[in-house]
């Protein structure tokens, strides 16, 4: 990642595409267990509560994964549009004169 500059506020669209990818990352590494070991415990009042929260646990993950998900479309979204504007900002310094 680039130093901060002292001149002000600076984007490197490269550095929030790698951000993208990463979070894309971490979001396919997010898994929960397809089942819960809950049924090791029939009979018992903890295997209620086990599978509760392995239910919660993957609702939670899941939310996560999509958070995640968006995230990394929105930082892919701002990427494109800062290369877009210094295109456009380069084209119109490099325009010939008269344009």
């Amino acid at each position: 990642m680039a130093e901060p500059s002292s001149d002000g506020f600076q984007v490197h669209p490269d550095d929030l595409s790698a951000a993208a990818a990463e979070a894309r990352t971490a979001a396919t590494r997010l898994t929960a267990p397809a089942t819960c070991e809950a049924a090791g415990l029939s009979g018992w009042r903890t295997a209620a509560a086990l599978r509760d929260c392995g239910e919660a646990w993957r609702d939670l993950l899941a939310a996560l994964r999509t958070e995640l998900a968006d995230q990394a479309g929105k930082l892919d979204d701002t990427a494109r549009h800062y290369r877009a504007g210094d295109r456009t900002a380069t084209e119109a310094f490099l325009a010939p004169a008269g344009r």
